[in-house]
């Protein structure tokens, strides 16, 4: 929070919901949550997709442009395997 807004750029802290419900009209799915400050999303994508994940919203061209950056710097590496390459993308 310590910018010229005041604000965390996480938009921390964040709604609470004692339980996992699915409104039946919308769809809309709200997962549990207890704690305001803390991510508690990420062990659940981690189990589902049985890796090692961070979340993040990618909201702004500047940072696409940075994730693509990113993985384009670690695919070049001269020393990965060309599977592991493949992998990557």
């Amino acid at each position: 929070m310590d910018n010229i807004w005041g604000k965390c750029k996480a938009r921390f802290p964040r709604a609470t919901a004692p339980a996992t419900t699915v409104d039946p009209e919308t769809g809309y799915l709200t997962l549990k949550k207890i704690e305001l400050w803390i991510n508690t999303f990420t062990p659940i994508v981690t189990y589902l997709y049985h890796c090692n994940t961070d979340i993040t919203s990618l909201l702004s061209g500047t940072a696409i442009k940075g994730v693509v950056l990113y993985i384009s710097d670690y695919i070049m590496k001269t020393s990965l395997k060309t599977h592991t390459i493949f992998k990557s993308i």
